[in-house]
Order: C-alpha cells, then sequence, then structure tokens
C-alpha cells in the first residue's frame, strides 16, 4: 500500500503544481522511494502483529493445559473432573454414560520397594496405555494417587465392560522393568434414570473397585442397579 502511494502521490502533485519537469521526476522518485520505505515497514509491523497474536494463542493453549491436564500422567486432572460432574449435573443425562474407576494394584508396595521415581513410571505408562485404548470421545481422569476415572461417552455398559477388560488385559501383560506383573482393579458402573447426581454413580464404580480388589484383585466387578441387562 505504501509503494502504491508513493507512485501515484507525485502523479496527483505534478497535475496540480507547475514545477520542472527534472525537479517532478526527482520528486517522484523520492516519494516511490519513501512508499517503499513504508511499505516495508507496514509489511514487517503486520508481520509481527500475526506471530505476536500466534504466541497469545499458542501461550492460551498452553495454560489451558496446565490447568486441566495432570503433569505426570497426561490424563485430565481432579479439577477437570469436577468441572465435568458439575456440566452434567446440570445438564442431566441425555445420554449413556458408564464410569469405570480404575485402581493400580498393591501400588503403594511397589512404591515402597521400588522407589517413588518407578512408581511414577509404571502411574504414567497405566495412563498412556489408557490414552491408547479408549476412544476420542472418553474422557480419563487422574482421580487421585493411583485411581484414576474414564467417563465412557454416550456407552451402555457392555462396551465399557469390553473396554475395561481390554485395559485390564493389556496393563497386565505389559513390561514395566520389575519383576512380576503390574496388575488393576476395576469397577464400573452406569449413571442413569436412577441416579439424581453423578457422584452417586461413581460412589458405585468406587464400591464395585473394591469389591474386584476382595476378589483377589486384577479383577473386574459390575456394579449396575439400573441397567436391566447386567
Amino acid at each position: 500500500m505504501g509503494i502504491l502511494m508513493g507512485l501515484l502521490f507525485p502523479f496527483y502533485v505534478g497535475i496540480f503544481i507547475d514545477i520542472p519537469r527534472n525537479t517532478w521526476l526527482i520528486f517522484g522518485v523520492s516519494c516511490v522511494s519513501a512508499g517503499a520505505i513504508v511499505g516495508i515497514i507496514n509489511y514487517y509491523v503486520t508481520l509481527s502483529v500475526i506471530k505476536s497474536l500466534e504466541n497469545e494463542e499458542e501461550r492460551a493453549k498452553t495454560l489451558e493445559k496446565a490447568v486441566h491436564i495432570d503433569h505426570l500422567t497426561g490424563l485430565l486432572n481432579r479439577q477437570s473432573f469436577d468441572l465435568a460432574v458439575s456440566q452434567i449435573n446440570l445438564g442431566g443425562c441425555n445420554e449413556p454414560l458408564t464410569i469405570g474407576f480404575i485402581d493400580i494394584d498393591n501400588f503403594g508396595q511397589l512404591n515402597k520397594k521400588y522407589g517413588h521415581l518407578r512408581g511414577d513410571s509404571i502411574l504414567k505408562r497405566i495412563a498412556e496405555i489408557i490414552l491408547e485404548n479408549i476412544r476420542n470421545s472418553d474422557k480419563s481422569y487422574r482421580y487421585g494417587g493411583e485411581e484414576i476415572v474414564i467417563f465412557f461417552h454416550n456407552t451402555i455398559p457392555e462396551t465399557g465392560e469390553l473396554i475395561c477388560r481390554r485395559l485390564k488385559e493389556t496393563i497386565e501383560h505389559t513390561e514395566f522393568g520389575i519383576p512380576g506383573r503390574v496388575t488393576v482393579s476395576i469397577g464400573l458402573s452406569y449413571f442413569g434414570k436412577d441416579c439424581s447426581i453423578v457422584e452417586e454413580a461413581v460412589g458405585r464404580a468406587d464400591d464395585a473397585m473394591y469389591q474386584a480388589k476382595e476378589k483377589g484383585k486384577n479383577s473386574l466387578v459390575i456394579n449396575c442397579y439400573n441397567y436391566n441387562v447386567l
């Protein structure tokens, strides 16, 4: 734009001002040069503004990730879980929602025997397995410590059971760099019409998880009072 103005400006000036031709030419070249400089400055200023906006957007995304993601596991954190629960409670149960509650068996003993760094690596690898095996529509949260909750959105318990069994078996057969195997206990529940709030269904899944531990661990227990198929 600056270059264009530099080209046109001396032309209009030459029409209305009677000045010697050589002077007009010099004046015109000077204006073209000035216009070119202005154009270049405008270009880099615009580029700088765009880059600044892109950096600002990237910083916003990074900040949002830091707020909602658990830094160790890469799962959604407890704050995100509480927010999701509040949103579902406000909006009602408009779609099937199956809930999986996962706890790593003997995790305290693993930490004590092999150290917290090894315990962290085990937890991180299990989180990776979960993210690799659930669908994009499902949300996994680090509920606390070694406890993980998965919301299987728009999912009936049979489908949630298939996914959870696959998770359990995959974890059981994964090498974690320690003698023996690492296992998980899983409880499954369903948020349906007889649950007034999501916390009730989460509590049922938690109860089912403890039943799985009482069965000998490395187990899956389904607690779906409100679902007539199971």
